[in-house]
């Protein structure tokens, strides 16, 4: 081993359903060497179907989930407690006959000035009622409460173009909850914001989405200080804040990765692309997949055989992850395999 080897995680969240969506066909005769060796030579687990939220978690060691609204809010809320926390997202509402269908909020390309106008309009309206939505950003509303409530939401990405007659939030403080959404559609409807939104033939940001509710517990969280998170993702950010585990930007590439590595104090890296959806890839599909081949699978395989690595975990999300040391690329009987026979 050399002075200095670390140990990796590589998580790609979507990259298994990336593969599977490709023509069978397709995939069978395509050639990404590096990643073939490393899937032919790794031992393979099986991994439970889980979220983004519980894989993180888990992939982070901990025992439990962390809830999702106090664990963001921890990276953007500097007096974040111990309270209860719920996300208020502003999204579109689609009336569909007799249901409402719900847009993301990544399709309504919300200005700051817009969301700004909104969250002040949504504070005015409802402070009367003792309830204020907390600015994480422009894209992260909170609300901060100071005990906890018998409320169940719908994350968002279960939710997003679904109808959401089915959907609404659950429990015994569920009807305030409901009814505080029919009030904000009625208040954001009929606000500027909107109104210029008509005009100008964009969709209307019309409604607030409450997820991701929950309580921070500090004996329910296994520290990580010895580990160093690669990720521009909110919710991991927190993640590694509860656990004392060291934060870094994403990186472009292994390359990149490895030289920033050097500098750290830690041996142990989580290393989270977020895909084909930000800036560590520039396209998607197959030529994505190249890309990958070229900027971290053909690198990580290197860095293996120079023992830079000593222990690499790769999860592409889906049921099974794969585990590699230098020791078993001289399994010289596994044999390379096409990539539809690793699906």
């Amino acid at each position: 081993m050399t002075e200095f080897s670390h140990a990796v995680t590589l998580w790609l969240p979507k990259l298994g359903d990336t593969l599977k969506s490709q023509p069978r066909e397709e995939l069978s005769s395509l050639k990404l060497p590096a990643l073939q060796v490393l899937l032919a030579k790794a031992d393979a687990f099986g991994a439970v179907a889980d979220d983004f939220y519980s894989r993180g978690c888990y992939l982070f060691h901990q025992q439990q989930t962390l809830p999702v609204a106090s664990t963001m809010a921890a990276t953007q809320i500097t007096d974040s407690g111990k309270d209860f926390w719920i996300r208020a997202e502003p999204v579109q509402m689609i009336a569909d006959r007799d249901s409402l269908v719900m847009m993301p909020p990544e399709t309504l390309s919300i200005t700051a000035a817009e969301s700004e106008a909104l969250f002040e309009a949504f504070n005015r309206h409802f402070k009367v009622d003792g309830l204020q939505l907390e600015w994480g950003s422009h894209q992260d509303w909170y609300c901060r409460l100071p005990q906890i409530i018998d409320l169940t939401t719908t994350p968002l990405i279960d939710a997003i173009y679904q109808n959401v007659n089915s959907l609404y939030p659950k429990g015994s403080a569920a009807r305030y909850w409901h009814q505080l959404i029919n009030e904000t559609q009625m208040l954001f409807h009929t606000h500027p914001v909107n109104e210029a939104r008509r005009l100008n033939g964009q969709p209307e940001i019309n409604s607030l989405w409450f997820w991701g509710e929950g309580q921070y517990d500090h004996s329910q969280v296994i520290l990580r200080k010895e580990v160093t998170l690669w990720s521009d993702d909110l919710y991991l950010k927190g993640l590694a804040k509860r656990t004392q585990a060291l934060t870094q930007n994403a990186v472009k590439n292994s390359q990149a990765w490895l030289t920033l590595a050097a500098q750290q104090s830690s041996d142990q890296h989580l290393i989270h692309l977020d895909d084909f959806s930000n800036k560590t890839m520039a396209v998607s599909g197959i030529e994505g997949l190249k890309q990958l081949e070229v900027e971290w699978f053909s690198p990580l395989l290197e860095q293996l055989q120079l023992q830079q690595i000593h222990s690499l975990l790769l999860d592409f999300g889906g049921t099974q992850r794969y585990h590699l040391t230098p020791k078993h690329l001289k399994r010289f009987w596994h044999f390379r395999k096409a990539l539809n026979r690793h699906l």
